[in-house]
């Protein structure tokens, strides 16, 4: 079935989403043609370099942003070519302006198309949904509600299967994947009061909305959030421009023989159809609505630049909705009571995003709203600083397979993502 393009409830959305984002100081275009303050590449370039004098990293690239306002930004490296086992594999440097899969980061975008469709009434954020998922009832909490607020926050006490298996293969259902086997057994608090952080529950949420709108996800995210803000990206480069594409980054490894392509190849940045997991029959036209929300990665399948990052770091950090606690880690003689804080990578938790209070924070003394991204090679980032209206994006990309890479200052940072605030910080004379 193919989204319906002039439906009552689209044009309602359509005109909803363009209303919401109105006074909110967003760029009503992107930043294709703004001119940075700053230059950082000559900051970014020793990033690169490896221990041995070889390139260590595939690429880098950085924004800083104040008032919506670029103050710096740089970029060093490629976006592709640097697979040698692949003849299809040609060099180009990477930009700007280059859109990538940006992992995690995604998470914020879902929280704000689930609070728009709330605000147009078209879900709730607190409804139950075990009447839809009675497979989702947690043994030990058999009469605590599941809501949509809880996917949305970690707090769910749903966890990723073992095989991390967190989507259903198109056409099959999303309930083929669910069961009581994803309730965690550890979860000591119902839902709603246990974090543990869970990929599957946003591709739950993306299937609540598409229920809730008879819409696409990747088309109510796009029409209520992207394009208002003049974002040009897309999840699972559905409705990307085809030149912006064509010049997106593909995603690599560092093996000890060299790099590999981990996604968005050259195959894939040369077609013209969404990527996703799919039977080889499957037909995006025809996907049922509703059926299936992991289908379009919304856990960690936008493609954006780095400018866009740091568009949509303020878009979220100024959002009323996302800048609420909707958990927070407590600790009782050195033990953590209340969820899995991944070694202190998490702390405060909201919707779709995460906070650190200025006394956690990776730049000390500056809280800081905003998410991380984690996959195929990349560490990302968008993250809004409230007190200096400030925004940062960032991507580092073609890290080392199987390193854990040491040396950030705060436990949630590794060297990489810890030199990128730092020099932030430095633009923002914050050290």
């Amino acid at each position: 079935m193919a989204p319906s393009a002039e439906s009552p409830l689209r044009r309602q959305l359509l005109r909803t989403g363009a209303l919401l984002t109105a006074g909110l100081g967003l760029p009503g275009v992107s930043r294709a043609g703004a001119a940075p303050v700053a230059d950082l590449a000559d900051r970014l370039a020793p990033l690169l370099r490896g221990a041995d004098g070889g390139r260590q990293l595939a690429g880098a690239a950085l924004v800083v942003e104040r008032a919506s306002a670029p103050m710096a930004a740089g970029v060093v490296g490629q976006a592709a070519g640097l697979d040698a086992s692949r003849r299809d594999d040609r060099p180009r440097p990477l930009t700007l302006h280059s859109k990538m899969r940006v992992a995690s980061v995604s998470k914020m975008v879902v929280a704000l198309t689930a609070v728009r469709l709330a605000e147009a009434g078209v879900v709730s954020l607190d409804r139950d949904l075990r009447p839809t998922f009675p497979m989702l009832t947690h043994p030990a909490f058999p009469d605590a509600p599941l809501s949509l607020r809880h996917l949305l926050a970690h707090t769910s006490t749903i966890r990723d299967p073992l095989d991390e298996a967190y989507y259903a293969v198109s056409p099959a259902r999303i309930e083929s994947i669910l069961g009581p086997h994803l309730m965690n057994p550890k979860a000591r608090r119902p839902p709603g009061a246990w974090f543990e952080y869970c990929n599957l529950n946003f591709g739950l949420a993306a299937t609540v909305m598409e229920r809730a709108a008879k819409e696409r996800f990747d088309v109510l995210a796009r029409t209520l959030v992207l394009e208002p803000a003049g974002l040009t990206g897309g999840f699972n480069w559905s409705a990307v421009a085809a030149a912006d594409r064509r010049q997106g980054a593909t995603l690599y490894r560092r093996f000890d023989d060299g790099w590999r392509v981990q996604t968005d190849g050259p195959e894939v940045l040369s077609d013209s159809k969404p990527v996703g997991v799919v039977e080889d029959t499957f037909a995006f036209a025809d996907y049922a609505i509703g059926s299936n929300g992991t289908l379009f990665s919304p856990q960690g399948g936008l493609r954006i630049n780095a400018f866009e990052l740091a568009q949509l770091a303020r878009l979220a950090g100024t959002e009323p909705a996302l800048q609420g606690v909707e958990w927070r880690l407590e600790t009782a003689d050195g033990e953590e009571q209340n969820g899995d804080s991944w070694g202190g990578a998490f702390y405060e938790v909201g919707l779709g995003s995460y906070q650190w209070p200025a006394e956690r924070s990776p730049i000390p003394g500056t809280r800081m709203i905003g998410h991380d991204g984690e996959a195929y090679g990349l560490y990302s980032g968008a993250w809004y600083l409230p007190e200096l209206d400030a925004s940062i994006g960032f991507a580092v990309t073609g890290t080392p397979a199987g390193e854990q890479p040491a040396g950030g200052s705060h436990p949630g940072y590794n060297r990489w993502s810890q030199a990128m605030f730092d020099i932030a910080a430095t633009v923002l004379a914050l050290r």
